[in-house]
């Protein structure tokens, strides 16, 4: 096509600031990933290899945020160009119960809050003594 219409430059831009306001988000989540993966190396001094198994788990969240945020995009062919995309109902509601939230009591949310008390537990424990 060698033109767009009104509504698809509409839906362009509305894509493409969602785009940039996720990237504003993943951006400020890496940085305090980061922060985190510092206090990690830090803590390791103290603790040794025990310090890994406890903050794996939030990397392991980071990552998969990652993927669903790209898959969010993907779903709505914004990375596809000629590509079939698979977005059938079911996967796409899957995936944006996780970007989302649709709630603090889904199995994502609560992996989340899993991995931040393992955290919390292992520090909590150690600066106790």
């Amino acid at each position: 096509m060698t033109f767009l219409t009104k509504k698809d430059v509409e839906e362009l831009g509305e894509l493409k600031a969602e785009m940039r306001i996720y990237d504003e988000r993943m951006q400020r989540l890496f940085e305090r990933w980061a922060e985190l993966r510092t206090v990690s190396h830090e803590a390791r001094v103290f603790w040794r290899e025990e310090v890994d198994a406890c903050f794996k788990p939030i990397g392991t969240i980071v990552g998969a945020l990652r993927g669903h945020v790209w898959e969010f995009f993907w779903l709505k062919k914004a990375f596809a160009g000629a590509a079939m995309v698979d977005d059938n109902p079911a996967r796409v509601a899957a995936n944006n119960a996780i970007v989302y939230q649709t709630s603090e009591d889904d199995e994502f949310s609560k992996k989340i809050i899993a991995a931040v008390q393992q955290v919390e537990s292992f520090v909590d424990k150690h600066i106790k003594r």
